[in-house]
């Protein structure tokens, strides 16, 4: 988290007055849910596990382009973790989609598709979603919608999808997945917020997430997020990984988006 911490040190004296709406491009969007309709803009995230079973933090960064109702995007993780004698290193999978913004209904909806695939590197292990880090690729097809607006926005989101991965524990060669989130963003004033969400998804080394989140609009079009996401089923032992059941892992959340 040293690398986020110290950019937020340097941004905190531009934190004043500014305009009415400081939110600019950026959309809702929870752990799972993305801003799949915000605007132009790029991100950086650190996603860190704590706990006995932790030890693996990614760091990734992002960009998104806003094209009238499309959006495409690209975002790639670099990752350190655990292993035997110290700590290795290494890039995740590649994540390019395009949406849509669909034009009818009473609240705001887009579709599209996500792609990822392994550049070369080997990262054995996960932060939370399996197709971020352990070597693989897969394609998505992806449906959210935000609901409401102003004091409380909420977020719905659907996945279906057929993936490929390095079939070692835990992960099965070929496997499809299918995911539901919602979640909710509650506006507490015109600069600060929280998030709300729970997520299922299967197959996934996380099948059960709740994650709680505050967001920060620091100045105009940029937001500093930081919260915890609680891997329920796996501390139920409800996971794919052999491990026990227990309160053993936690992620850390803390992520920048500056929006134009």
């Amino acid at each position: 988290m040293r690398t986020l911490l110290s950019v937020l040190v340097l941004l905190l004296p531009v934190v004043a007055v500014g305009a009415d709406d400081l939110s600019g491009g950026n959309a809702s969007e929870g752990h799972r849910i993305q801003a799949k309709n915000g605007g132009t803009g790029i991100g950086l995230a650190e996603h860190a596990v704590i706990g006995p079973d932790g030890g693996t933090t990614a760091l990734t960064v992002a960009a998104r382009v806003r094209v009238e109702a499309f959006q495409f995007g690209a975002a790639v993780p670099f990752a350190t973790y655990r292993v035997p004698g110290g700590r290795d290193k290494d890039l995740g999978n590649i994540r390019l989609w395009a949406f849509y913004d669909l034009p009818y209904g009473s609240f705001d909806q887009s579709v599209g598709l996500r792609i990822h695939f392994n550049v070369g590197e080997s990262a054995y292990t996960w932060v939370g979603a399996g197709d971020e880090l352990w070597p693989g690729a897969g394609i998505d097809a992806i449906w959210e919608a935000r609901i409401g607006g102003g004091v409380t926005t909420w977020m719905l989101r659907g996945a279906l999808g057929v993936h490929t991965a390095a079939g070692y524990d835990p992960f099965p060669d070929r496997y499809a997945r299918f995911q539901v989130a919602a979640g909710g963003d509650f506006r507490l004033n015109r600069r600060f917020g929280l998030v709300g969400e729970t997520s299922i998804q299967y197959w996934d080394p996380s099948p059960w997430e709740i994650s709680g989140l505050a967001r920060v609009d620091l100045i105009e079009g940029l937001r500093v997020r930081a919260g915890l996401v609680f891997p329920v089923a796996v501390w139920f032992g409800w996971t794919p990984a052999d491990q026990p059941a227990g309160v053993r892992e936690t992620t850390l959340l803390l992520d920048l988006t500056a929006s134009f």
